[in-house]
C-alpha cells in the first residue's frame, strides 16, 4: 500500500506517528517498510551529525596545516558563526 498527501508536519514527526498508530493497528509480525525521502530519512538520518563533525575536524587539521598553528583554525572556524549572529541582531 502506498500513502501519499500533502505534508502539514515535518516528515519525521508524521513516521513517528504513523509507527506508533501501526503497532497499535498491525497484528503482531508485520512491519513497516518506506520507500523514497522516508527510507532516507530512516536509514541515514542519524549519520549526518558524524559525518559534519568529521569534516569539521578534517578541515581544522588542513588549516593547521597550512598555518602551522593550532589557534589560528578555530579563530577561522569561529568567524562564521559569529559574524551570523551578529547579523541577527541588528
Amino acid at each position: 500500500m502506498k500513502i501519499s498527501g500533502v505534508a502539514i508536519r515535518p516528515l519525521d514527526q508524521a513516521l513517528a506517528f504513523l509507527e506508533d498508530e501501526a503497532a497499535k493497528i498491525l497484528p503482531k509480525g508485520y512491519t513497516i517498510d518506506y520507500t523514497g525521502e522516508s527510507r532516507q530519512l530512516r536509514t541515514e538520518g542519524d549519520r549526518f551529525l558524524p559525518a559534519f563533525l568529521l569534516a569539521v575536524v578534517l578541515i581544522f587539521l588542513v588549516l593547521a596545516a597550512q598555518f602551522n598553528s593550532f589557534r589560528d583554525p578555530f579563530v577561522i572556524l569561529a568567524a562564521p558563526s559569529r559574524s551570523a549572529c551578529s547579523a541577527r541582531s541588528w
